[in-house]
């Protein structure tokens, strides 16, 4: 199709880890990121009352659920992992390591605790005999991403994995009627993982111990998903099962912007996925997470700005998940320069 033909696309960008408490930083110290002030200025802001970057995902793709702990986020990474849904009950079990500081137990996941496969296979294997009095039993095909399959295994109430990253969990931990068998099962799994080969052999060699886990996403899926997204560009399992839920193509995020817009294949309204400042804000690595800013700023925010200017792009979303939604488009670039002023981390805060 001549270049004149192409039809301009609607762009959305989900931005987990951009709205951090980073923000509170001095001016000087913070990534300019000129492109993405300039986007943000002229914007229209609506509410997006989203919490997690699974929420929010979800939410896009037409699943929108009251109570984040109530998201499907099991059943749809299964789907993204196998290509099927599983045949029974399933939750994430999420290996992790919890450390205590003076503010409580902080978790952390496998990012920061690499461990191997063989790991995991005698990891899962310390806790299968205690499972099997449910009949329930751990697939670790993935093996830093576990499965727990089985009849009855319903809900624990637990916020979504990316809530409690890099946080203290004392409070967190699990809620509601799922409260008091859940806190006793994870409580015999942490037991089983403390005294396993795997965690005495880590603490041998000074390593942070696999010692508990975040058994979360038993929600149920709805009938069908109902979303005008036409392409998914995400790295995540989660993204994946959404995607075939909702019968769209799902890929992984382009290099940049170019080389989204030279691979669209026709798709007319499409979410990305840039997780780039995630790890880092939730760890609190400034160094890391202004790095991905800037990297942002160069390889998405300026090119979309752009092709925003030009026309190649007809409406440009950006989601922070700070409580809202910003939405621009070529009108309103043009027509709002006074609203260009104030940088990027003032207006993602204004009230």
């Amino acid at each position: 199709m001549p270049r004149s033909m192409v039809r301009p696309v609607s762009i959305q960008l989900l931005l987990p880890g951009l709205v951090t408490a980073f923000s509170e930083y001095s001016a000087a110290c913070l990534p300019a990121a000129t492109g993405l002030s300039r986007i943000l200025g002229p914007a229209t802001r609506s509410d997006f009352p989203v919490a997690s970057w699974e929420a929010a995902l979800c939410t896009c793709m037409g699943m929108s659920y009251p109570d984040e702990s109530a998201i499907p986020a099991a059943c749809l990474s299964y789907l993204g992992d196998r290509g099927h849904l599983p045949e029974s009950d399933c939750l994430l079990l999420e290996p992790v390591h919890l450390r205590t500081d003076t503010h409580g137990l902080l978790l952390f996941d496998n990012g920061r605790f690499p461990f191997t496969k063989q790991e995991s296979t005698g990891l899962t294997a310390a806790l299968q005999d205690y499972l099997n009095e449910y009949g329930w039993r751990v697939d670790a095909s993935e093996f830093q991403r576990w499965y727990l399959l089985g009849e009855g295994l319903g809900m624990t109430g637990a916020d979504p994995f990316s809530q409690v990253l890099g946080n203290t969990v004392n409070h967190r931990m699990l809620r509601g009627e799922y409260r008091p068998d859940w806190q006793a099962r994870v409580n015999e799994m942490q037991m089983l993982l403390h005294s396993s080969e795997v965690n005495l052999q880590r603490a041998r060699e000074g390593l942070p111990a696999v010692n508990s886990v975040w058994a979360w996403g038993g929600g149920r899926l709805p009938i069908a998903a109902n979303t005008d997204i036409s392409g998914l560009y995400c790295d995540d399992a989660l993204g994946r099962g959404l995607a075939h839920w909702a019968g769209i193509d799902c890929e992984g995020v382009s290099a940049d912007a170019g080389e989204l817009l030279e691979n669209l294949q026709g798709r007319q309204r499409v979410l990305v996925s840039l997780s780039d400042c995630y790890a880092a804000a939730v760890y609190g690595d400034f160094d890391v997470w202004s790095q991905a800013v800037n990297a942002l700023e160069k390889r998405w925010f300026q090119p979309l700005l752009k092709k925003l200017q030009t026309g190649r792009i007809a409406r440009l979303e950006l989601l922070a998940l700070d409580g809202f939604r910003y939405s621009l488009t070529r009108w309103a670039l043009w027509r709002r320069p006074w609203k260009r002023r104030q940088p990027w981390y003032r207006l993602l805060q204004r009230a």
